[in-house]
């Protein structure tokens, strides 16, 4: 390490990138780029370390040292490995030894402490077996070095037991572990030492901070000595400590066979006792974090030491206490466990309190809109798949199994409670809890029985109704609770035609308001309703009359989105008519307004194609004005189509022909993004059709736009829509029994859309047309699983197919790759299925060359995302080899030295020549071993997952010859000891 090297150059460079402007960032850049990469730039770390006057140069310096330990250090004689070891072990004692370095150089000591553990890792315990040894008895030789040396115990016991997964094989990772467990005994007598004696708070600070880590996985004897749990219990009462102290005892009632909980919860339960009130208090962020681990520490008593819990009922009162606390995550913890305590059906007093508070700090369910903000403005809110809706799930569950036992308690609960808002002073204070209200009575939806419904939400409603009277000048906030509860119960709307008829005016009034927010909120209520009917086959004439004779008049007061809610609602409600004939004519007059404005929209579009055949080149308003309307018809027949399902069938015979028309005209001008959406709305519609049909006719009404949609894909070039092959996805994914006279052309048609003219697109790289590549290898998926038989038996077809599945496993893209690699393994299944001819052949064919490929990928390091399906592609192959499933070679006999050798023999000398050639480093009887388990357990998917993942950490670093031959060694050990056990 005694190279020349000009630091204070590198210094500068580092500066320059870190201080500099944009271009000596740039130039800075690609010297350090250099620096890094160059092999031999690890032996100059420590002259940097000891001239450099600058941090970040020296973490860069570091972080090369890391790198090689991680990956080259094994090729280090070991007197080598041994004066770099006491070099970053005499740099970490010097700083950590001296009060001012250990503070003013903290964060490379940090870095340094990092380094040194990835030297244990390889070093401990065969070549440094008394590493701990050292670190317990140096750490008497002061304060900081003692605190120091505990960080570097814990940051070990992070990566053997935390991180450890993916950077070591299962040998030495289950090595390291023992080897933490075996010398254990000197950890924990540093560790009680440390807590007896030490007065400085950072000791003891970082000292409980590796406690609270050891305690996930620690010998559970050592858990409950007296002296430790008593070390523990101090630390529980100073304020500074008491989380750590809490989380340790947490830790340790999680143990493993844990022996003596009832020990640590006569220390901690007096503990919460005499702090409920502090951590409950007002000042919640300050004792968030300790609140929560007080709510684990009652969940893991109630669940798993309930017989040591001498008054559960004051357990279950003082986790009543913390789920009111206003935060997500604690409630999240509480109302998990309360979901599975509501279903014992004990302690019935507790339920009860328990419904009083979820109905106070219930959350908002999804899709709701509010419309009151915090400045009393009426405002909107979208809550959907947000990270309340699985709490609300969970407070719904609690409240319906608390409701189903005692309904009329419940009842009473919100009824008083609004009873309260009633008789309040300034009711606008109160909205929040009038939302929960309604959130808690909606929850309750689909609980009661019919007639318990009835009288509950008559009151319910009664008590809203006042409060609307009451605040009329400010009734926003009481009408949007009345219509979600209303779209909650369709039944009791249908059962009660005076409140149908209140609600009906209500949401129409609001339709014609200004503020498109409140409009927002009476078409959400409208399509609830409607949804709602629907759903409980229930029919309300006036509901359907109403919004047929108020088509027209909305058109000009709602936005798109609102005018599609409102179609949307319709579509549900022509769903319940009771005769199909109700159902069109209502379809037809729903549509009648639509179709005329579109109509003369299109005719304008047609005129004006006239004057310019390359389409609008110059939009003038009035052309604006009717791609937009077209846009619109389009989606709110896309809405109507989603809902009506083989219904639509009939309107969209109607309108094919412009359709068609649309979809041809809307061509032509790429800098304007309308007829763009045209054609794209256009697909859409197709697409939602037909996932929705399931009769034969249905295919033979669209074959003509299917046509115009094909052909203007394969003319659009670079401007191809991936929707196209979506569509096409979904049709032969669908459509379960084709049309004869139709169904070839399509699939002839498809077969060239995807390896005529798409394949091409994406052959050139990994990256362009993103789109178009997913979509493509999606609707591969769907014709090769549709017909795997027809391929089989056409040679080109099936070439192309196997090209497509190869080039799309290599991708990174995580959806491509593992559509590819499914394919591939649905391959490789029907090819077993096929008479012996066709499977003969090919697995003469591709047999070598799909196997090659994919340890090819699964070898790259940049292709790592699809190691589950590559290795059920590879374990598969091996075991059709294995159990004699295939009957030809998959080699050619002219190929090779013994023509006369079988399948396992040639295979099994392809494989080890194919890692040897790839690792040239790497020792043969390494790869000897390697190969013959690939063989040996391609029965046993998960242990030939292990020893692959094993093998591709192995390789990551570069060993020695007779470090190789150890590992070999330790792995053939540990094969043994396995048998043993079994």
């Amino acid at each position: 390490m005694n190279m020349p090297f000009d630091v204070t150059e590198l210094d500068r460079t580092v500066k320059a990138f870190y201080e500099g402007n944009d271009t000596g960032r740039q130039a800075a850049q690609a010297v350090i780029a250099d620096f890094q990469k160059d092999p031999n730039s690890w032996q100059i770390v420590d002259q940097i370390l000891e001239q450099s006057s600058y941090l970040q140069t020296k973490f860069i310096a570091l972080n090369i040292l890391e790198d090689f330990i991680r990956v080259r250090w094994n090729t280090l004689p070991v007197d080598q490995r041994l004066v770099l070891r006491n070099y970053i072990v005499k740099m970490i004692v010097d700083i950590s030894s001296n009060q001012s370095s250990f503070q003013s150089q903290k964060l490379l000591l940090n870095k340094l402490n990092v380094v040194l553990v990835q030297i244990v890792k390889k070093e401990w315990p065969k070549h440094w077996p008394t590493f701990m040894q050292e670190i317990a008895e140096s750490s008497f030789a002061g304060i900081t070095l003692c605190e120091n040396n505990i960080k570097i115990i814990r940051l070990l016991s992070e990566e053997v037991y935390d991180y450890s997964t993916s950077s070591l094989t299962q040998v030495k990772m289950k090595r390291l572990k023992e080897q933490m467990k075996l010398d254990f005994s000197l950890i924990f007598d540093l560790c009680n030492k440390v807590l007896m004696s030490a007065n400085k708070r950072s000791l003891i600070m970082e000292t409980m901070c590796t406690i609270q880590n050891l305690t996930t996985w620690m010998p559970v004897e050592y858990a409950y000595q007296d002296g430790f749990i008593q070390l523990i219990q101090t630390k529980l009462h100073e304020s500074p400590y008491q989380l750590l102290a809490l989380q340790c005892f947490n830790g340790i009632l999680n143990l493993e066979n844990t022996i003596q909980p009832r020990k640590v919860y006569d220390i901690v339960f007096p503990y919460i006792n005499s702090m409920k009130e502090a951590i409950t208090n007002s000042n919640y962020e300050q004792n968030y974090a300790l609140t929560k681990e007080v709510a684990i520490f009652l969940i893991t008593m109630l669940t798993k030491h309930k017989d040591c819990v001498s008054d559960v009922n004051q357990l279950l009162l003082y986790l009543l206490s913390i789920l009111r606390m206003p935060d997500l995550d604690i409630c999240k913890i509480c109302t998990g466990y309360w979901e599975t305590f509501v279903e014992q059906g004990d302690y019935r007093q507790i339920q009860r309190e328990l419904a009083v508070v979820i109905t106070e700090i219930m959350v908002m369910p999804n899709d709701i809109l509010r419309v009151q903000d915090e400045d009393g403005e009426i405002t909107q809110e979208y809550v959907k798949q947000s990270d309340t809706a699985a709490l609300y799930d969970s407070m719904q569950h609690i409240l319906q199994a608390i409701t189903k036992r005692e309904p009329e308690f419940i009842q009473s609960v919100l009824h008083d409670r609004l009873l309260k808002i009633q008789i309040a002073t300034d009711i606008t204070t109160h909205y929040d809890m009038l939302f929960k209200i309604s959130w808690a009575v909606g929850a309750l939806s689909d609980t009661l029985t019919v007639e318990t419904e009835k009288a509950f939400l008559k009151t319910i409603v009664q008590d809203y109704v006042q409060l609307s009277e009451k605040t009329k000048s400010q009734d926003w906030a009481v009408i949007s609770c009345i219509l979600y509860i209303s779209g909650q119960y369709p039944r009791f709307l249908s059962f009660h035609h005076d409140f149908m008829n209140f609600i009906l005016q209500k949401v129409f009034v609001l339709l014609y308001e200004l503020n498109s927010d409140v409009k927002d909120m009476a078409c959400n209520t409208l399509l609830k309703v409607s949804q709602g009917f629907h759903k409980q086959s229930l029919r309300n004439e006036v509901l359907s009359e109403t919004l047929i004779n108020q088509f027209e008049p909305l058109s000009t007061h709602l936005n798109q989105h609102q005018a599609s809610m409102i179609y949307e609602s319709a579509a549900y409600i022509i769903l319940t008519m009771p005769s199909l004939d109700l159902q069109l004519n209502y379809l037809n007059s729903m549509m009648a307004q639509q179709n005329a404005v579109v109509g003369e929209s299109f005719d304008l579009l047609k005129h004006q194609c006239l004057i310019n055949v390359k389409f609008i080149h110059a939009v003038g308003s009035n052309s604006l004005d009717s791609l937009k309307a077209i846009i619109q018809y389009l989606k709110i027949n896309i809405v109507i189509c989603n809902v009506l399902g083989n219904l639509y069938c009939h309107h969209l015979k109607q309108i094919t022909p412009l359709l068609i028309e649309c979809y041809k005209i809307a061509n032509g001008d790429e800098n304007n993004s309308l007829p763009k959406h045209i054609r794209k709305a256009v697909i859409q519609l197709l697409e939602c059709f037909i996932l929705s049909i399931n009769s034969q006719v249905d295919i033979l009404e669209i074959q003509g736009l299917l046509q115009v949609i094909a052909a203007d894909y394969v003319q659009s070039s670079d401007q191809r829509e991936p929707l196209v092959l979506s569509l096409l996805a979904n049709i032969f994914e669908k459509i379960d029994n084709p049309v004869a006279t139709v169904w070839p052309a399509i699939l002839n048609q498809t077969i060239d859309i995807v390896f005529s003219h798409t394949l091409s697109m994406l052959t050139q790289n990994f990256s362009d047309f993103p789109d178009i590549r997913t979509q493509f290898y999606r609707l591969m998926e769907v014709i090769v699983k549709r017909y795997i038989q027809d391929i089989f038996r056409t040679p080109e077809l099936l070439d192309s197919v196997i090209n497509c599945i190869i080039w799309g496993t290599k991708h990174t893209q995580t959806e491509i790759s593992h559509t590819a690699m499914k394919t591939c393994l649905f391959v490789l299944d029907n090819a077993l299925q096929e008479e012996d001819d066709v499977a003969s052949q090919f697995f003469e064919t591709y047999y070598v060359r799909i196997l090659t490929d994919t340890l090819e990928i699964l070898l790259d390091p940049d292709c790592r995302n699809g190691f589950e399906y590559q290795t059920q592609i590879i374990s598969k192959m091996l075991r059709m080899i294995q159990e004699g499933e295939i009957y030809t070679r998959v080699f050619n006999p002219e190929q090779v030295s013994n023509p006369l050798m079988s399948n396992m023999e040639f295979l099994q000398n392809y494989i080890l020549d194919l890692l040897t050639n790839t690792y040239p480093l790497l020792q043969k009887s390494q790869l000897e071993v390697l190969v013959m388990g690939m063989f040996d357990y391609s029965d046993d998917l998960q242990r030939f997952q292990n020893d692959i993942q094993d093998f591709l950490i192995d390789i990551r670093e570069v060993d020695e010859e007779s470090v190789g031959y150890e590992r070999v060694q330790e792995e053939t050990e540990a094969e043994l000891e396995l048998l043993r056990n079994i």
